[in-house]
C-alpha cells in the first residue's frame, strides 16, 4: 500500500484489482483510505463510517482518530464513543492528525463535519469559559499539556480537525 498514492485519481486495471483485493482481505490501511474517500470526498457518510470502523477494529490508529472526531459530531451516545476513541490513541494524536492532514490536503472534499455544540457542558469548567470568552489559541495543536478536562480536549481537537478539513 505504501507504493500507492493516498488518493488514487486514476488507476490501471491492475492497480484497481490490487486495491479491491486489499479491501476484500481487510487491509486496514486500504480500509482507512476508502473510508476517508467515501466519507469526505464522495459524501457517502455511512459507507465511509463503516470502512473507518472496520479499520479501527483492525487497529488502525489514524482511523481511530478520524472516526473519533466524526462521532463527536453526532448523538450523545456516539459522542461518548468518540471521546473514548480519542482517549485510546492519546499518545498518537499528533501523528494521526498529521497523517489525516496529508490525506485531506490531496482530496477533493464534498462533505464537511460541523460540530453542533460544545462537548464540554460544564459551566464551571475554566477551559469552557475560555472557549466562550476568547476562543481557542490553537497554536501548534499540542493540547495535551494545557487542558485537563477530557471534554475540552475533544472540543479543541474537533476545532483543529475542522480547520484541517477546511485547509487552514
Amino acid at each position: 500500500m505504501e507504493n500507492f498514492p493516498e488518493i488514487p485519481w486514476t488507476l490501471s486495471a491492475e492497480a484497481a484489482f490490487f486495491l479491491q483485493r486489499c479491501q476484500e482481505t481487510e487491509n486496514r490501511e486500504a480500509l482507512f483510505r476508502l473510508g476517508m474517500i467515501e466519507y469526505f470526498s464522495h459524501g457517502r457518510v455511512e459507507l465511509g463510517r463503516a470502512f473507518l470502523a472496520r479499520a479501527v477494529c483492525l487497529g488502525h490508529i489514524a482511523a481511530s482518530y478520524v472516526l473519533g472526531i466524526i462521532l463527536l459530531c453526532t448523538d450523545k451516545q456516539s459522542i461518548l464513543e468518540g471521546m473514548e476513541l480519542l482517549r485510546s490513541i492519546q499518545r498518537f494524536k499528533m501523528v494521526s492528525r498529521e497523517r489525516t492532514k496529508t490525506i485531506l490536503a490531496k482530496m477533493w472534499k464534498n462533505h464537511f463535519i460541523l460540530p453542533e455544540r460544545s462537548i464540554c457542558s460544564d459551566p464551571m469548567c475554566s477551559k469552557n469559559t475560555q472557549i466562550r470568552n476568547n476562543g481557542w489559541n490553537l497554536g501548534d495543536g499540542n493540547i495535551e499539556e494545557e487542558i485537563d478536562c477530557d471534554a475540552c480536549k475533544c472540543d479543541k481537537e474537533l476545532q483543529l480537525f475542522c480547520n484541517i478539513l477546511r485547509g487552514l
